[in-house]
């Protein structure tokens, strides 16, 4: 045997490189190539959360059905509650099997009436809005409900570009329908329609330290995430942060 012959296991952290390295270019050949491969420095393909692949193993749903959630634990929190950067089960689900529907609710998913659930409205419309940046239904809620009431509905109703939107409108005689107190609060601050947290020092469209408003991230991401599929900005949160 040739002594001068390199021995790499005289050299472990030599080899601790190149096994990263092999697997960085592995990952990378496979975004370049493959629409649905992992992009850069991610876990999870591409298609995990897209709904183009839902019932196959490319999406999360058949994934961790098929090998469970335990190694899901590692990022999304021991309790698969999310983190500070990452989303949990319960954003958009109401239990670790990925159900639709409320713990001991006697409605079906996907059927009417719904209003039985009408409670657990921030779940819901976090799964409703995410499938509809990706362009599947269902549609906004206006779209549906309201029909005969004295203004538009849908798009015209909710996008700020449109000459009906609500926030143009007197909006005086809405208390005859909605509870203002509640429904208002889903993307405001209040009946006033305020978009800027009460007692907050921070200004709504400044871009300056807008991170003393993170207690208050349910209300704005349902503005804005219904602002962006309208096509309007703001950009997404990781559009500019990491």
């Amino acid at each position: 045997m040739d002594k001068n012959k390199f021995n790499i296991k005289k050299h472990p952290f030599l080899l601790v490189w190149l096994v990263i390295i092999c697997v960085t270019l592995k990952l990378e050949g496979c975004s370049n190539q493959n629409p649905f491969g992992p992009p850069e420095n991610s876990v999870h393909p591409a298609s995990y959360i897209d709904p183009m692949f839902l019932g196959t193993t490319q999406f999360h749903g058949s994934d961790t059905a098929k090998n469970g959630v335990g190694s899901c634990r590692i990022c999304h929190g021991a309790d698969l509650d999310g983190t500070d950067t990452k989303s949990g089960c319960y954003d958009c689900h109401f239990d670790l099997n990925g159900s639709r529907e409320p713990e001991s609710s006697n409605w079906l998913h996907g059927t009417n009436p719904h209003s039985n659930p009408a409670e657990y409205l921030s779940t819901c419309n976090r799964c409703h809005n995410f499938m509809r940046s990706y362009e599947y239904p269902p549609e906004t809620c206006h779209d549906c409900h309201g029909q005969g009431l004295n203004h538009v509905l849908g798009q015209p109703w909710l996008d700020k570009k449109s000459a009906d939107f609500h926030g143009a409108q007197d909006l005086l005689d809405c208390g005859n329908c909605h509870d203002l107190s509640n429904e208002c609060s889903q993307c405001h601050f209040g009946a006033s329609g305020s978009k800027t947290p009460p007692a907050s020092d921070w200004y709504h469209g400044s871009s300056e330290d807008h991170d003393g408003t993170s207690t208050y991230i349910a209300v704005c991401n349902q503005c804005h995430t219904l602002n962006r599929l309208y096509g309007n900005p703001p950009s997404s949160c990781h559009d500019c942060h990491e």
